[in-house]
């Protein structure tokens, strides 16, 4: 397996985007194979996605999105953060996913809220976190 720095993944990204490629292509892209990946490599009853409002979070939507095409269900989806705090990538996928009864979607926008994640996730077979990518600011506190 291959690993790749900040920095080489941002400059993959900008040749990609001088290339014609669009960030939405790119994140349907990468939901897609994760999704491909997870269908032919692990066996689960119950997924759950965990996504942020940026373009790391529409990645997990975008995911969500594609293994229910898949042909999988219960699938759950939380986001971290207000719905109108999405940017317009992730939001595409969360268009997508809206109607799909058999993807169930919450947001989370307290910290008292936060603590529900736990129950959320403890019974999940899988489970996707697209919180933090490469344009994270910031430190992370415990």
């Amino acid at each position: 397996m291959e690993y790749y720095s900040i920095a080489q993944i941002k400059n993959m990204e900008e040749e990609a985007k001088k290339r014609g490629v669009t960030e939405n292509k790119m994140m349907d892209t990468a939901g897609r194979l994760a999704a491909d990946f997870i269908d032919k490599n692990i066996e689960f009853k119950r997924a759950v996605f965990i996504a942020g409002t940026g373009n790391n979070g529409g990645d997990a939507l975008s995911a969500a999105f594609h293994l229910f095409n898949l042909n999988h269900s219960n699938i759950e989806v939380i986001v971290v953060g207000k719905q109108e705090e999405l940017k317009e990538n992730p939001k595409v996928f969360l268009y997508l996913i809206n109607d799909i009864k058999d993807i169930s979607v919450k947001f989370i926008s307290d910290s008292a809220a936060l603590n529900s994640i736990k129950e959320d996730i403890k019974d999940a077979d899988i489970l996707v976190v697209g919180l933090f990518g490469t344009g994270f600011h910031g430190d992370l506190l415990p």
